[in-house]
């Protein structure tokens, strides 16, 4: 028998194989899709790790210029000991937001195990028809804290005793407590752009 791979992204193939009536069974019925596979995950279990904008750091005098994209290091962390693996990264950039981006980096949290999943559903049997994605970002507590723990850890390393030599402190958005640091990550996330699990 002839076999296809749908290789098109973790957005488009599910929207594919949807359309070709593979997928939930009642929901390509509602839609008037002829069912020929009934395959309940398809569309569903999205994930995409989510990144906080960071906490920003002024430095003593301007830094060198960035390097290639401008990420300098990243730093794994297991924010749960009960868990397998890190499941957060600390990201470093140069590039800041002040008055003078060269004398100012960031560190940014990012999930790279996100627990929250989200889905991909068809809004018509057309095609040509934009499907209705929703990620369900921070819908799973342990995210949340996850990425308020990455905060900490930001500003722990920022102002650690290595690197007091050229950090001149805390530029954006300061000393958070764990109330503001929620509604800091509630307010200031976006997706990495990395979707994936959508086609199981």
């Amino acid at each position: 028998d002839a076999e296809v791979v749908v290789s098109t992204g973790a957005l488009r193939s599910p929207k594919i194989l949807l359309h070709s009536g593979i997928g939930p069974a009642d929901d390509l019925r509602a839609l008037g899709i002829t069912v020929h596979a009934d395959s309940p995950r398809v569309g569903r279990g999205l994930q995409d790790g989510l990144s906080v904008t960071g906490v920003e750091f002024q430095t003593r005098q301007s830094l060198a210029p960035p390097i290639g994209n401008g990420l300098g290091c990243f730093y794994y962390a297991r924010t749960n000991p009960a868990w397998e693996g890190p499941n957060l990264q600390i990201i470093s950039t140069q590039f800041g937001t002040g008055s003078d981006p060269s004398a100012s980096f960031l560190l940014i949290p990012s999930l790279i195990k996100p627990r929250s999943r989200g889905e991909l559903r068809l809004t018509s049997a057309d095609p040509r028809s934009p499907a209705r994605i929703d990620h369900r970002c921070l819908s799973a507590p342990e995210d949340l804290e996850a990425l308020s723990r990455g905060l900490e850890l930001a500003t722990e390393i920022g102002l650690s005793r290595r690197l007091s030599s050229i950090t001149n402190g805390v530029a954006f958005p300061g000393r958070l407590s764990r109330e503001q640091r929620i509604a800091y990550i509630r307010n200031a996330s976006f997706t990495s752009d990395h979707p994936s699990s959508t086609c199981a």
